[in-house]
């Protein structure tokens, strides 16, 4: 039989080069993680936007909880988005709902706060 060619398989044919191999995923670079915190600058702040639907939430809530283990959860702060799945701030906006296009825009203006802020050297407000 023919190999199917509706929308998800061309969506996978696109996607499927950007990913590592099985035997490269530990690396800290896809996996941040597993890495060890001894790299991360004593300057570092971040944000982490984790969407509740997403099948990296358990490996995302792992590293916060590691992040805070090793002292730098004053420098991680951490936004949850119940109801949301994998990659919806980058889906086109024909695919999300009223809701979804909303806490979209409010995840990028909340990116650039953070970011406006910490290069202002104003004081970050970490809840991991």
């Amino acid at each position: 039989m023919p190999i199917p060619q509706g929308f998800w398989s061309e969506v996978s044919d696109t996607l499927a080069p950007t990913y590592l191999p099985r035997g490269q995923t530990s690396h800290p670079r896809a996996s941040p993680g597993l890495a060890s915190l001894s790299g991360l600058h004593k300057q570092a702040r971040m944000l982490l936007v984790l969407p509740e639907l997403d099948t990296l939430a358990e490996q995302s809530e792992t590293w916060v909880r590691k992040v805070v283990a090793e002292g730098r959860g004053a420098d991680l702060r951490v936004e949850r988005f119940k109801g949301r799945k994998h990659g919806w701030t980058q889906m086109p906006e024909g695919w999300l709902d009223e809701e979804e296009k909303r806490t979209r825009v409010e995840s990028f203006a909340d990116a650039v706060r953070f970011t406006r802020d910490m290069w202002e050297g104003k004081k970050m407000e970490g809840k991991a």
